[in-house]
């Protein structure tokens, strides 16, 4: 990954098509990739009380939250079972949509609460693009990450 500036990250999100919604392989790859994206930001300063993170498929979107001072991510990861199918990333953790009025509207308001915490930085807008390789890539996946230190940028 490639960080033209050291300041921390306050806000991404992770995109993929709409196809990998409806398929259970490509939601599982998309959770551990929000999680491994959290675990590199992890070990470099980070805002002091949390970062956000979107996966989206699609319209539909997940909110992961981290809280950096106990480590916490959220939502959890569903561990699989050795002996049963387990859905480690159920689809209805992407239920928000962004083409609804409440899906924009908790979009916005994540947005909103990125820039306040960017906002005691002192430090002007910046929002990057970066690609992000996974081992699971194919006509269903385009990885794009959006880094912002979003100081008083518009979104």
């Amino acid at each position: 990954m490639l960080s033209l500036r050291r300041k921390p990250p306050i806000f991404f999100v992770e995109i993929k098509t709409f196809v990998a919604l409806n398929l259970g392989r490509a939601r599982a790859a998309a959770d551990d990739q929000m999680r491994t994206i959290f675990f590199d930001f992890s070990s470099d300063p980070l805002p002091p009380s949390k970062l956000i993170g979107i996966s989206a498929m699609g319209t539909r979107f997940a909110v992961y939250e981290y809280t950096t001072n106990d480590h916490h991510l959220d939502p959890p990861r569903i561990i699989d079972h050795p002996d049963i199918v387990t859905d480690t990333a159920p689809k209805e953790r992407w239920r928000d949509d962004i083409m609804e009025d409440s899906g924009e509207a908790k979009f916005k308001a994540l947005v909103n609460e990125a820039k306040e915490m960017a906002s005691g930085f002192g430090e002007g807008c910046e929002c990057y693009f970066l690609r992000y390789s996974h081992p699971f890539t194919d006509l269903h996946h385009r990885t794009e990450l959006m880094i912002s230190a979003m100081g008083s940028c518009v979104v």
